[in-house]
């Protein structure tokens, strides 16, 4: 609906010839978002091209959290989820288009927090070595030093009254960025590989000893005053699949940052050993390890935030969403229902309880115990 650049027809014609769809949306569905959420009902732009004597006329609407678009064809109902190539070809096309849609991220954040309705959330930041946006992108431009890309962050988490900011994987600079925002918590999120071959700090103990480096390198008053009162103030927000990307036991890996008061967050999901980093719901893989997890966190007080990172497969994301926290839940209830005094007993006395803890925890994930053996507490 607007006139493209000389370079933009052809931009455009190639995306669309070569155009595939990743799933469909059927409107007014169970968990489907509607038309006007997905940007449809006022489509970002109109694309008509035209074969003979037929025409395909298809609108597309706004881009996703993930990077995907949505697309409908003129005279159907079904709603396609697409790359957002074909978006950023005919976008681009008109920069005046792009830049009355660009809003600072500040702003996005702050609007958001509005609909919330709360304003204390954790501020993400999820950056490589720099970040670096193409055409397409309405992110800003950052190759620049990422202390500077730190101390924006930090500023942002501050005016937000952000209780931390999670970063991935930040490690060069930040105690610089500190220094220059003092009194804000970072939680640093080790990833052994992905998208590089190896990370730095990739490991939960490789980031506690990253934490103790930062910190020994500030010098703000503030900084150095917190420190001193026992703070943590370059923490860990450790993510299931990482931890399990790096052959971690994933309780005994959480053990590290809880032993020294620096698990700030926790992010959650599922992943089998190594592999790249799936992103499933929570409790899909190995439940046992999220039963595990989730004693490690009560044994020591842990009361912190829990967060969803996940990657739904074939699935609406609410759905999946409200799957993961449900399996939390589950898994925390099974863990409270346990018989913690017997547990102790039979880890300070494995002679006397041999195989009774492996019987009660089988017990405890059963539908119907009652129609298994009895089983006599350990003495």
């Amino acid at each position: 609906r607007f006139a493209l650049e000389s370079y933009g027809p052809r931009s455009v014609a190639d995306r669309f010839a070569g155009l595939r769809y990743l799933r469909t949306i059927t409107p007014n569905s169970e968990g489907a978002p509607t038309t006007e959420q997905m940007g449809l009902d006022n489509p970002r732009a109109v694309v008509s091209v035209s074969a003979g004597d037929k025409t395909w006329t298809l609108r597309l609407g706004r881009i996703s959290l993930a990077g995907k678009g949505y697309a409908q064809l003129k005279g159907t109902d079904t709603i396609y989820v697409v790359d957002s190539d074909l978006h950023g070809a005919v976008l681009d096309g008109n920069d005046g288009a792009v830049r009355s849609r660009q809003r600072s991220f500040a702003t996005l954040l702050r609007e958001y927090l509005r609909l919330l309705g709360r304003r204390r959330i954790a501020v993400v930041l999820a950056l490589a070595a720099c970040m670096r946006s193409n055409r397409r992108s309405a992110w800003p431009l950052l190759i620049r030093p990422m202390h500077t890309v730190v101390t924006r962050m930090l500023s942002l988490a501050k005016s937000l009254e952000s209780p931390l900011v999670i970063a991935w994987p930040a490690a060069r600079e930040m105690e610089v960025g500190m220094d220059a925002v003092p009194g804000v918590r970072i939680a640093f999120e080790p990833k052994p590989y992905e998208p590089r071959g190896r990370i730095l700090f990739g490991t939960t103990p490789e980031g506690v000893l990253l934490g103790h480096q930062v910190e020994s390198l500030l010098t703000d008053t503030t900084n150095r005053a917190l420190l001193d009162e026992g703070h943590a103030l370059c923490c860990l927000n450790p993510e299931v699949g990482h931890v399990l990307m790096g052959f971690e036991d994933l309780a005994y890996a959480f053990s590290w940052p809880l032993s020294q008061g620096r698990l700030a967050h926790s992010h959650w999901n599922s992943q089998p050993l190594g592999n790249y980093d799936q992103d499933l719901n929570v409790g899909v893989v190995s439940p046992e390890q999220l039963e595990a997890l989730l004693y490690t966190l009560k044994m020591h007080g842990y009361g912190g935030y829990f967060g969803i990172d996940i990657n739904p497969e074939r699935m609406p994301v609410d759905t999946a969403i409200r799957i993961s926290m449900d399996a939390i839940r589950a898994a925390n209830d099974r863990v409270n229902e346990l018989d913690h005094e017997a547990i102790m007993f039979a880890h300070e006395h494995p002679d006397k309880a041999r195989g009774w803890l492996e019987a009660h925890l089988i017990r405890a994930r059963a539908p119907h115990p009652d129609r298994l053996m009895s089983l006599p507490r350990p003495s």
